[in-house]
């Protein structure tokens, strides 16, 4: 685990990633997923925008997601997606991650939500893996 957590933190010193102002990372190969958190993503970055916010936005996927000219795709290997969450997963070493998984980092357990209906998908994208941009909706 130290192997791969100080990986993560030379991937992400020597890649320059503190210079987004947010960083979403897809950990799994489920492309529909994605798909479903890029949609979303955009979506809050737009309000982002509408109201004067501007920020500078990376994905780092390991799979093809869909180009947007709201975010710059970083192209990376599924080892180092895996060692940047090692390093969170021991310090949360910044507040610019987004880690967009039902069940990544280790112990996340939406998939049980989702599976037994508590929560649907997008409520569990919206408001929990992307609650803090925009806030979460809380309204009843």
């Amino acid at each position: 685990m130290i192997d791969r957590a100080e990986a993560g933190r030379r991937f992400w010193c020597e890649n320059n990633m503190d210079r987004f102002d947010r960083i979403l990372v897809l950990p799994d190969d489920n492309i529909r997923l994605h798909d479903a958190i890029l949609l979303i993503y955009e979506e809050k970055l737009k309000k982002q925008k509408a109201a004067g916010v501007d920020t500078d936005v990376a994905v780092l996927a390991f799979v093809p997601v869909h180009a947007s000219t709201m975010y710059e795709i970083i192209k990376v290997t599924r080892d180092e997606v895996n060692n940047i969450i090692s390093l969170y997963s021991m310090y949360e070493f910044t507040g610019k991650l987004i880690i967009g998984s039902f069940c990544c980092p280790k112990g996340r357990k939406l998939e049980n939500l989702l599976n037994n209906k508590i929560a649907s998908e997008y409520v569990l994208i919206h408001d929990v893996i992307l609650g803090g941009i925009n806030g979460a909706d809380v309204s009843c």
